[in-house]
């Protein structure tokens, strides 16, 4: 598996890709009357989503894996970085592939030295804020 960095170009370039993606790896939180937003993502929401953030793609060769969405909050005090979105491909969840996008995140932010990762609880979209030292 290889995490890869991209701008959010990007995913804007692919975003019914993207939005497909999100909606086959939730269609058993649907299925299970789970609503929750990347049950039901669209292209143009997925540019939205997609617009000013930094992009971590997990591949296995060709094959999409999982993706997050990471905004960066130069101007706040610390400097802080929040996941808009995590989405991992359904055969591929609980193989610790979201755990690799976090470190590649935490590497991210924390690049230069000095930096410091706050996890809070999860939240029911899985949520983490990390802050930028």
């Amino acid at each position: 598996m290889e995490i890869i960095i991209r701008d959010d170009r990007f995913v804007i370039e692919r975003a019914e890709e993207f939005a497909e993606f999100c909606r086959e790896a939730f269609r058993e939180h649907l299925e299970n009357n789970v609503r929750m937003g990347p049950c039901f993502m669209t292209a143009e929401k997925m540019r939205e989503w997609a617009r000013g953030r930094v992009v971590f793609c997990a591949y296995d060769g060709d094959k999409l894996l999982g993706f997050s969405l990471l905004e960066i909050n130069e101007n706040a005090n610390p400097k802080s970085a929040y996941v808009k979105l995590t989405v991992i491909s359904s055969e591929m969840q609980g193989k610790g592939i979201g755990s690799e996008l976090n470190s590649s995140m935490e590497k991210y932010c924390t690049r230069g030295g000095g930096g410091h990762v706050f996890l809070p609880r999860i939240q029911v979209q899985n949520s983490r804020e990390i802050f930028i030292g």
